[in-house]
């Protein structure tokens, strides 16, 4: 018998459960979407009940370790007689799948993920980032037989800001186009948080995730005029990076055929109005489903992302004709229809505890790069990052000669996981002590401002208690960028036998390690 009671793992006082009761049948949460058009979702589409809602900020700290001591602790395995400890199922709060796109002519199918939370993605106490595992199945009968067409997935992490945020996958189904043609496909699509789904298991359900079922029609003809238009964007998951755009005409956009292109914009002035175009692709009409592609160098993106704490936010504008001025936009809104998306692109670069990370945004950790070389910048600071050591302490000192060294005791500017800035300042030793991640999100261990150009030594000396530990992280840094010195050097250094490399303008950071390369923070 049914008696409508649902089991909440909300956090109230230690050894508590908290029930709630609820009526048979009242309807799930429902689905948050991306701007103001997923607001009503399509009658086509269904998603998973969801059983422990809310935070579970014990279950998710501790996902791994629970899993390893029971698999079956959340109760979602039914091939294993073990007892259920927390049921926990297909829990939103944290992730979602906003929408779920199949564009025929591409052979392509697409999800967007909406990251509800700034904290809560951590893959364990070591691990800064974490897998979002999106599993794809067709099924053409109607959802009596499923077949696995793989999986994908997208690596996410705590940022600080308000709102969603979102990534976006795309995978090319395993089925021929021959043998999808002329047929309704059912998709069906399991995402689950740093839990790979096992493969053809249709109706396996993750602890924390959401699954996500829609029909589409076989011809464009067979679109309801009561489908609700969809345009929604993410962070690609693919390694080179970039924007996956999602574009669900309606019937009517079909027939008036009024949205013909698709322009990206980075807003500005706080997120109000659009600000620079990144990229316009031309609309199809001969399907409502299409899915875009839009690569893009982040480099710049992932550094303004890094300054100001929060993430980037990109507006996407169906119009009539290609749009590459920002008072374009501005002066004809109502022409337009338009929906918001929010990116989190921080600089990362793997760095070890005690070590240097970046100075002035290049990575200190590339093996090959024998010094740094830094332009020139209007205010001269350089900023120096590495990874915190809890309970240590640290100076970080600057040499012209690498005999006599001075070390940075002026107090600076950090930011915490909330977005607050606050002053840190040197000890009465004049030691700085390690900030935790969540105090100094960006790992900012000092700030420098170069007297000259030229060549420098800094190094990163390490206390435990007040005690010097013997080995220190030492990088050579060049500030100041001539073309004509470097390349006489470079011509002498190979003549000698000896290179130096250069890290180049531009170059992408990759790793595990947060971190910023912008003055005026």
């Amino acid at each position: 018998m049914n008696t409508g009671i649902r089991l909440y793992t909300a956090p109230v006082r230690p050894g508590y459960i908290l029930y709630y009761r609820e009526h048979p049948g009242a309807n799930d949460i429902q689905q948050q979407g991306i701007g103001n058009m997923e607001q009503n979702m399509s009658s086509q589409s269904a998603r998973s009940r969801s059983v422990g809602e809310g935070p579970c900020l014990r279950e998710r700290r501790m996902f791994r370790l629970l899993l390893q001591s029971n698999a079956n602790y959340f109760g979602t395995r039914a091939d294993t007689l073990l007892p259920a400890k927390t049921p926990i199922c297909c829990n939103r709060y944290y992730e979602e799948i906003s929408c779920v796109a199949w564009d025929r002519k591409a052979h392509l199918m697409a999800a967007i993920i909406a990251l509800h939370q700034s904290s809560g993605y951590a893959g364990g106490t070591r691990m800064p980032r974490a897998p979002e595992y999106l599993r794809f199945y067709i099924s053409l009968d109607g959802g009596r037989h499923w077949q696995d067409q793989g999986v994908v997935s997208a690596e996410v992490e705590n940022a600080p800001g308000d709102g969603d945020r979102h990534h976006a996958v795309s995978l090319e189904p395993l089925l021929s186009a021959e043998e999808l043609q002329g047929a309704d496909v059912m998709v069906r699509v399991i995402l689950a948080w740093e839990d790979f789904p096992p493969p053809d298991s249709p109706d396996w359900k993750p602890v924390f995730g959401d699954i996500y079922e829609k029909v589409f029609p076989a011809a464009s003809e067979a679109v309801s005029r009561e489908e609700a238009p969809v345009l929604a964007a993410g962070l690609s998951g693919e390694q080179d990076g970039g924007m996956l755009a999602v574009v669900r005409l309606t019937r009517e956009d079909l027939d008036s055929r009024r949205f013909r292109h698709l322009s990206f914009w980075l807003e500005g002035d706080g997120g109000t109005a659009p600000d620079c175009c990144l990229g316009t692709v031309a609309l199809s009409h001969d399907r409502a489903e299409q899915v875009f592609s839009l690569p893009l160098d982040l480099l710049d993106c992932r550094w303004a992302c890094a300054e100001s704490g929060t993430p980037l936010r990109v507006r996407l504008v169906l119009s009539a004709e290609p749009l590459k001025k920002r008072t374009a936009v501005a002066e004809n809104q109502e022409s337009f229809r338009t929906a918001g998306a929010c990116l989190t692109i921080p600089p990362v670069v793997t760095a070890g505890a005690g070590q240097i990370a970046l100075v002035g945004g290049r990575s200190a950790r590339e093996m090959h790069v024998a010094e740094l070389y830094l332009d020139e910048r209007e205010d001269d600071e350089i900023i120096i990052q590495g990874v915190p050591m809890a309970g240590y302490s640290y100076i970080v000192e600057v040499s012209d000669d690498g005999l006599k060294w001075r070390p940075l005791l002026n107090s600076f500017t950090v930011m915490d996981r909330q977005g607050n800035r606050v002053r840190h300042c040197p000890e009465d030793s004049g030691q700085f002590r390690y900030l935790p991640h969540e105090q100094n999100v960006l790992g900012i261990l000092a700030r420098w401002n170069a007297p000259r150009p030229g060549k420098w030594q800094m190094r990163l000396r390490i206390y435990m208690q007040g005690i010097l530990l013997p080995e220190s992280d030492q990088v050579v840094v060049r500030v100041g960028n001539s073309s004509s010195g470097q390349a006489e050097e470079s011509k002498a250094e190979e003549e000698s036998g000896s290179v130096t490399a250069v890290l180049p303008q531009g170059g992408m950071l990759s790793g595990m390690f947060p971190g910023t390369g912008l003055a005026g923070f």
